[in-house]
């Protein structure tokens, strides 16, 4: 409970005023620990997008695409779990 109502704080704080060192730090060691734990992600991602499954693909492949040519679509798709973004695909290809 305490880890969610901290990340709604920092999220809250960067929408009504620019972000001190301190905060953009901890965001840091949040982003941080998101990234290196499973279970975390898990539970970022259903605070998040709670409607979605993280483990699902963003693509859907349709028709035959070579693999030079599905890698080129995920370039396209790779998101970051910057405090500002939608959280799509929180740590996918870190």
């Amino acid at each position: 409970m305490k880890k969610s109502c901290f990340l709604k704080y920092v999220l809250s704080m960067e929408k009504n005023c620019p972000l001190s060192r301190i905060i953009r730090r901890i965001a840091n060691k949040l982003k941080d620990a998101v990234n290196e734990d499973d279970d975390v992600k898990d539970e970022v991602y259903k605070l998040m997008r709670s409607g979605e499954d993280r483990k699902m693909e963003c693509v859907e492949w349709n028709g035959t695409l070579t693999e030079e040519e599905k890698n080129k679509l995920r370039c396209l798709q790779m998101g970051s779990f910057n405090i500002t973004t939608q959280f799509f695909k929180i740590g996918y290809w870190n």
